[in-house]
């Protein structure tokens, strides 16, 4: 059986951090909580799992405050979470398993982050991340924000799996992070530019996101993964600022990195559809029903409930607009099939209803 030091970082976590640590406290060896400037009470829930809590002058850059609380720890391996992870009764189970199973060759373990979920609690988008490394192996974090850790040697997977319960980021936050680390003359590496535009996308910057994932993908860097993911943001601002034909752009220079991922080719669809160039939608949006989502399991996994249904729905539109009313039709009801009281889907039914059309089995 491995030995597990829990390390974390907090600021005011009060909300949060209790579920997190009754979630995994009788599991590990160790709780190591460095926090770095809570003022409301979460240094006094903490206390109530581990004595070890220590303060660290917040300089801004959160990858030093995790390597602070890697070098607190005493235990054969390291377990590292977020105040607002935690895990479900299974994975606990799960967690147990490994520590009294894992050969101690190994080096690190990847475990899969559940990390946003629709209103119904489905999983919607998950990712693999290295939680459990060696300890005295000299691991470590880089990037001051969207923080890095860097391994080596042997590795495993193992199906556990972290929830993480925060419904919503904070962009501006981010953002206002990132710009007074740049006003300290702080030069973005490549990574660090990447996730700067991400967050500029998602707060809205979209002029700005495009300026700054530009200068990304410019870059000396050899991360594919994160190149389709910027050429897929800058699709994205593309397509709200109406520039379709540089979104479709975008799109089809991801496919220069990685084989085309279904959600890729959805937005491609889409961007054709908005030019009225219709056998190019539909093309491109059977591409998107021949595909999976995910290209990677051990990156990437995302819902692909949407490509049952949206795609359909999409084809029943073209095909209405290029006169083939009887493929319009055919997909309407393909679409029903996953989502039957859909109110676009009853809507289509009875005008086809009123051409003659009825293929409702």
């Amino acid at each position: 059986m491995i030995s597990i030091s829990l390390c974390m970082i907090t600021k005011n976590e009060e909300k949060c951090i209790d579920n997190c640590l009754k979630s995994v406290c009788d599991i590990v060896d160790e709780l190591i909580i460095v926090d770095t400037g809570s003022t409301d009470s979460t240094i006094e829930i903490v206390k109530k799992y581990s004595d070890k809590v220590y303060n660290f002058q917040w300089i801004n850059d959160f990858s030093a405050a995790r390597n602070y609380s890697f070098s607190l720890a005493t235990k054969e391996y390291i377990l590292w979470l977020d105040s607002d992870d935690i895990l479900s009764e299974e994975d606990r189970l799960k967690l147990l398993e490994l520590k009294d199973s894992l050969d101690k060759s190994v080096d690190f373990v990847g475990m899969m982050y559940d990390y946003s979920f629709d209103d119904t609690g489905k999983c919607t988008y998950s990712f693999r991340r290295n939680r459990l490394v060696k300890n005295f192996k000299g691991f470590y974090w880089d990037c001051f924000m969207h923080e890095r850790l860097n391994v080596w040697g042997n590795w495993k997977d193992y199906n556990i799996h972290i929830t993480h319960t925060r419904k919503h980021d904070n962009n501006e936050r981010n953002i206002e992070n990132f710009r007074k680390k740049m006003l300290e003359n702080y030069y973005l590496n490549p990574r660090e530019t990447y996730y700067y535009g991400g967050e500029l996308y998602a707060g809205g910057y979209y002029d700005d996101a495009i300026r700054v994932l530009e200068d990304f993908l410019t870059r000396d860097y050899d991360d594919n993964y994160d190149k389709v993911n910027a050429l897929t943001r800058l699709a994205d601002c593309y397509s709200v600022k109406g520039e379709y034909n540089k979104a479709i752009d975008s799109c089809i220079k991801s496919f220069k990195y990685e084989i085309p991922r279904a959600e890729i080719c959805y937005k491609l669809a889409s961007y054709f559809q908005h030019l009225k160039r219709y056998n190019e939608a539909i093309f491109w949006f059977k591409t998107t029903l021949s595909l999976k989502s995910s290209t990677d399991g051990n990156l990437m996994v995302v819902d692909d409930g949407w490509i049952d249904y949206l795609p359909h729905q999409q084809l029943c539109c073209c095909y209405y607009e290029i006169g083939d009313i009887e493929s319009s039709n055919k997909h309407n009801e393909l679409a029903a099939r996953f989502i039957p009281n859909n109110p676009y889907v009853i809507q289509n039914r009875k005008l086809f209803n009123s051409l003659g059309y009825n293929l409702k089995s």
